[in-house]
């Protein structure tokens, strides 16, 4: 990098292309990527940032604990922080908890690519120069944002399915009940931001459910079980370019 100006964006959490066709689309501003959660802490500490855009899932500290180690050594003072996640996954985020983070604006994945540079391009007060993503770049981009967030998705199907397995087995206790509802309302909210409306349909209804504690018996234990496979199936498809940005 040739050095850090007061329009130097610092991009950690996220994939390299992401911080290369922001730095395309903001013609005068320096981005530098940090894949790592130790990678992000070093470049923070060398100072100057105009902006930072982190990713929830950050390797290694996770976007939250990096901002409090960098709060508390008062790296961040004035500098606007963007920060991405899936929908879903921002249970704790309320708007106390964002103000308490200092986060200036929230995006959801997979992200509205037009909006991003118009809102980076207002914080470090420089002219965007936003190119049209063709249809191909933007499935490009969500098909990658999609492949690195998979595992974590299925896992929450896992979860789906072992509330089945307990009930047919009479083992299901209150808490793996509660856990199981919460993964089916993180999966609902997540798969829908990949376009997958089917899946999310059929993780509220899974929601729905199981919420309560009226005793689950074989025939919702069958209703589990179809419902586990058909999100299996719908989350074998290709994942839909769809944008869910928002704001704080």
């Amino acid at each position: 990098m040739a050095g850090v100006t007061p329009k130097s964006v610092l991009v950690a959490g996220l994939p390299d292309a992401l911080a290369g066709w922001l730095a395309r689309a903001l013609p005068g501003a320096t981005v530098e990527s940090a894949d790592t959660g130790a990678a992000a802490e070093a470049a923070l500490a060398r100072g100057g940032w105009g902006l930072l855009l982190l990713d929830d899932a950050l390797p290694g500290l996770g976007g939250r604990g990096l901002l409090r180690a960098a709060r508390a050594r008062g790296e961040l003072e004035g500098i606007p922080v963007f920060y991405t996640l899936f929908r879903g996954a921002d249970a704790e985020l309320t708007r106390e908890a964002l103000q308490a983070l200092g986060i200036t604006r929230l995006f959801f994945h997979p992200l509205d690519r037009d909006e991003l540079v118009r809102q980076a391009a207002a914080a470090l007060e420089a002219p965007p120069a936003p190119a049209p993503s063709g249809r191909g770049e933007v499935a490009a981009a969500v098909a990658t944002v999609w492949a690195r967030f998979r595992d974590a998705v299925m896992a929450r199907v896992d979860s789906v399915e072992g509330a089945a397995i307990g009930v047919l087995q009479g083992t299901l206790d209150a808490e793996t009940r509660r856990h199981a509802e919460r993964e089916a309302h993180k999966l609902a909210g997540s798969v829908g931001t990949f376009g997958f409306a089917e899946a999310s349909r059929i993780a509220r209804e899974v929601e729905t459910l199981l919420q309560g504690s009226a005793p689950l018996g074989q025939a919702d234990a069958l209703r589990l079980t179809d419902a586990a496979v058909a999100l299996r199936r719908e989350l074998a498809r290709p994942p839909s370019p769809m944008t869910a940005p928002a704001r704080v």
